[in-house]
């Protein structure tokens, strides 16, 4: 199933995603729209929504439910406070166009901040005031369902609770001139996150392809298989030393295609639309404004 926050007539809730219909389904569920403090205060919550969902499917017409076009779908984790967690070079192709000689020993962890996240739909700003190389990274990414610490790689399934789709936007620019991450990645709208999140997905995430376009070219494509440190991997390494929280992020990398890896540069540009799809997910689409 697929859960979302969503928004209709200034009220924020979480939702199911009806695919069959078009609809978001209210399952009343959580406060204004915010999964994380809904995971925080829930105990299994994902058998609780399958069970919701299951009802629903059983008894559509004791659920309200609104079409598509009439709510406006907000990022599937709240803004404020989250951990957004990213992982670099995590696809050996990756790694090669980005210059590095060697696949990494261990995970490059950087953070994004929160504040930079926005919904399917929302605009992407290019400020050329800022950068004039704004570049686009499709990625799978995990969401923590339950807090954990030095958790092994055997049970780390167990603190997943579903998977979305992440755009880790960066000012190529920002990040050589400062010679770290975080500000390059962090800027207001560079982090595209949703629709929604897809819980309990068929098939293994080792299957899934992703893709990446830019105005309908396809630019990135890869497989889950390809990853260097694969989920499992992540979650032991990330939980060594750090709780992980509900709601938390994990953007598990993306793979080779970016706009700097190409000869001249693709970089984004105003009225581009970008999109990261994967089967098993869905579609992440987002376009680019200059501001």
């Amino acid at each position: 199933m697929r859960i979302a926050a969503v928004e209709q007539n200034g009220h924020s809730f979480l939702a199911g995603y009806d695919e069959e219909f078009d609809v978001y389904v209210d399952l009343e569920i959580g406060e204004n729209g915010d999964l994380r403090k809904w995971l925080e205060e829930t105990v299994n919550g994902k058998a609780l929504l399958v069970e919701r969902w299951r009802d629903y499917t059983e008894s559509r017409h004791q659920f309200k439910t609104y079409a598509a076009e009439n709510v406006n779908v907000l990022p599937p984790v709240n803004r404020e406070g989250q951990n957004i967690i990213c992982i670099g070079k995590n696809y050996a192709d990756h790694a090669a166009e980005m210059g590095a000689q060697n696949a990494p020993e261990a995970p490059l962890v950087f953070t994004k901040s929160s504040s930079s996240l926005v919904a399917d739909g929302g605009t992407i700003e290019l400020d050329e005031s800022f950068t004039e190389a704004l570049d686009y990274e499709g990625e799978i990414a995990v969401v923590i369902g339950k807090a954990g610490r030095q958790i092994s790689k055997e049970n780390a399934m167990d603190y997943v609770f579903g998977y979305t789709l992440f755009n880790d936007i960066t000012a190529r620019d920002v990040q050589k001139r400062h010679q770290q991450f975080f500000l390059g990645k962090s800027g207001d709208t560079y982090g595209p996150i949703g629709p929604y999140v897809t819980v309990g997905p068929s098939g293994q995430p080792s299957d899934w392809k992703l893709e990446t376009y830019v105005n309908g070219e396809k630019r990135q494509s890869g497989s889950m298989s390809d990853l260097i440190f694969d989920i499992e991997e992540l979650i032991e390494q990330l939980s060594r030393g750090m709780t992980l929280r509900p709601g938390d992020v994990i953007a598990t990398g993306t793979p080779a295609g970016v706009g700097s890896g190409f000869n001249p540069p693709k970089y984004l540009k105003d009225g581009d639309a970008v999109d990261v799809h994967v089967e098993a997910i869905g579609t992440l689409s987002n376009k680019v404004k200059k501001i």
